[in-house]
Formats: C-alpha cells, structure tokens, sequence
C-alpha cells in the first residue's frame, strides 16, 4: 500500500506539471502568433490587434492593397466616381499619405476630384502598384502644362520606375490635384 503522504505529493506534483505544460504552451502560442503579427501575418479570432500600418511604401513595398471598402459610387449626377473614404483608406494602408490629408487636398463632398487614374485603385496588385496608378496621368498634365507631350513617355517611366513610391505618388497627385500655375511646387 502507497503511503498517503506520498500519494498527496504526486497528486501535487501532477498538477504543478500540468499548470507548467499548460503554460508552457501558452508562451509558445503566444510568441508564434506575436512572430506572425510584426510579419504581416493574418491570425484569424475576434482578440487578435489588426496589423499595424507601414510607416513608409519603401518599408514594405509589397503587401496587397486591400480594397476594404467601396471604391467606385455613383456621384450626385449619376456618373461613376471614386469615393473619397475608400481612396483614403487604401492610401493610409499603403503608407502613402495620411487621411487627413487625403480629404483635405483630394476630396470634394465625399467624392475624389475627377482623375482617371483613381479608377484604377481597384485594380492594383498591391501598393507599388497602386503607387503608380497617378504617373501616366500626372505626366500627361505636366506635358499640357508645359505645351508640349514630348516628354510623357519618360516621365511615366521614371514616375512608374521610382524607388521612393511615397514620394513620387505625393508629386504626381499634387499634379493631379492643382492647376497649371499651382504645379510648380509639386516636386518631381
């Protein structure tokens, strides 16, 4: 017969390994799911943060833009036109501009200010894509600015071609987004 004594200790024993096993996968379970996070992971479950925003296009120039909201909505007139919330929100998740300045500089009453190259955010693959969705559009303005098409060809190259998306897609919707004799200021 097993001395009482003992079998208390191994009963206490047992269950001090069980709270240690348990929380030994616990630790392991979390740090996977912190090492997937700060990857760009997807973790699916309602507890689960969403991922943090890129600070920059240059830091992370591939992730999918992904298209969360309505992009494309009928105006007030009926046509189709580009919705500003929407637009905005891919631009944040790019690290392309903040939203704040999104609305402020092209939106109009919830719309974006007519460009054809919004059209194509929908379509990106991902957000160096969506990056050079303005160029051939902002190069054609530059070139009707200046009075001459000449050069449209290679400044879409180089817009399109461009290491520093961020700034290169600043300066292509500030040309977009401005007059003729406001166009000077937009770096190239």
């Amino acid at each position: 017969m097993i001395d009482p004594q003992i079998k208390r200790l191994a009963a206490r024993y047992s269950f001090a390994g069980l709270l240690f096993t348990a929380a030994v996968i616990f630790g392991v379970g979390w740090a996977v799911r912190d090492a997937k996070n700060s990857r760009g992971g997807v973790i699916q479950g309602p507890d689960v943060p969403t991922p943090t925003i890129p600070p920059s296009i240059e830091a992370n120039p591939g992730p999918p833009a992904p298209i969360r909201r309505e992009l494309v909505v009928n105006g007030p007139d009926g046509a189709q036109r580009v919705s500003c919330e929407g637009a905005c929100a891919l631009e944040m998740v790019c690290g392309l501009r903040d939203p704040a300045a999104c609305r402020t500089d092209s939106c109009v009453d919830g719309l974006r200010k007519p460009t054809t190259s919004d059209f194509k955010l929908s379509t990106a693959a991902d957000c160096g894509a969506m990056a050079a969705t303005p160029c051939a559009e902002a190069c054609a303005k530059r070139g009707e600015c200046a009075g001459t098409h000449d050069g449209d060809a290679q400044c879409t190259r180089l817009c399109e071609s461009s290491r520093d998306k961020k700034k290169t897609y600043a300066s292509s919707r500030c040309v977009l987004e401005n007059t003729c004799a406001e166009i000077a200021r937009c770096t190239q």
